[in-house]
């Protein structure tokens, strides 16, 4: 366990899950279900058959592929059989609460934390196309509705050049997006043994690991009200974790192609107690 022997200062809120295959488990261009552990994936029409080969995610076909067994998801995104109607190519291991969880309810020291293992051995783009992958949080301010994106960057095929911290105004849902990487301290904090963002392909399993603390929350709540003209809440108690989401994603427009594989596994969703440092790696 990357974190260490610290069972009695952590409470999980999503683990050990275990897939038995893409059946009953694959979701597909549609709002995630409640309660369960699911494959996602968006913009990339139907899924082909899925192999590995010497370490590396390869697919049978032309198509994008997935694949989901025990603790480990694996994908295979290609845009050149992917619909055109978005230039937006994903696939997640996704969690959504059923039940209202509200991690720094009465305990404004807590911090919310995310982790996981990923290999990530393929990336190719042309004519400008991105590829990069992330884990993303979705939380609510329940006194508004806002929802605040908490995205961090563990892969970018741009490099160093995107190691960038900042919020962004989701126009369509009307939500906010904040933007960040493993390595950085804006809005997250790595946890100790956490990679930092690569920017390159690897094959090893590597650790990347997350947490979000009251006073990290509330800078991009102050942030987001002051740029964006809100009135989001700064009671800690009214903010509400509602989903996560892990995995690779393509932006490939007109003229522009792209293909990646990427595993995941162990993913963990855990409030810590403890006071924690960001590694130096």
């Amino acid at each position: 366990m990357p974190l260490g022997d610290i069972p009695n200062r952590v409470h999980f809120l999503y683990h050990n899950h275990q897939f038995e295959g893409l059946a009953n488990n694959l979701n597909s261009d549609r709002a995630l279900p409640a309660g369960r552990g699911v494959v996602h994936t968006s913009g990339l029409g139907p899924l082909g058959e899925y192999e590995e080969v010497n370490g590396d995610v390869m697919p049978q076909s032309t198509h994008s592929a997935a694949h989901a067994q025990g603790n480990v998801v694996s994908f295979w995104l290609n845009s050149q059989t992917a619909p055109t109607h978005s230039p937006y190519k994903v696939g997640q291991w996704a969690y959504c609460w059923q039940n209202d969880i509200f991690p720094w309810a009465g305990n404004h020291s807590a911090r919310l934390c995310a982790d996981f293992q990923a290999t990530l051995p393929h990336s190719t783009t042309t004519g400008g196309s991105v590829n990069y992958a992330y884990m993303a949080m979705a939380i609510r301010d329940c006194a508004t509705q806002t929802v605040f994106w908490v995205q961090n960057s563990c892969y970018d095929s741009r490099g160093d050049q995107m190691r960038v911290e900042g919020l962004v105004w989701w126009a369509e849902m009307k939500n906010v997006i904040a933007l960040g990487f493993y390595g950085g301290q804006r809005y997250c904090t790595p946890l100790p043994n956490s990679r930092h963002i690569q920017g390159k392909t690897w094959r090893d399993w590597r650790y990347f690991g997350a947490s979000i603390s009251a006073p990290q929350l509330l800078h991009m709540v102050c942030e987001a009200n002051r740029r964006f003209n809100l009135q989001c809440s700064g009671n800690l108690d009214q903010y509400r974790l509602e989903l996560i989401g892990v995995g690779p994603e393509m932006c490939v427009r007109d003229g522009q192609n792209g293909s990646m594989g990427m595993q995941i596994k162990d993913l963990r969703v855990f409030t810590w107690q403890r006071d924690m440092n960001a590694s130096k790696q």
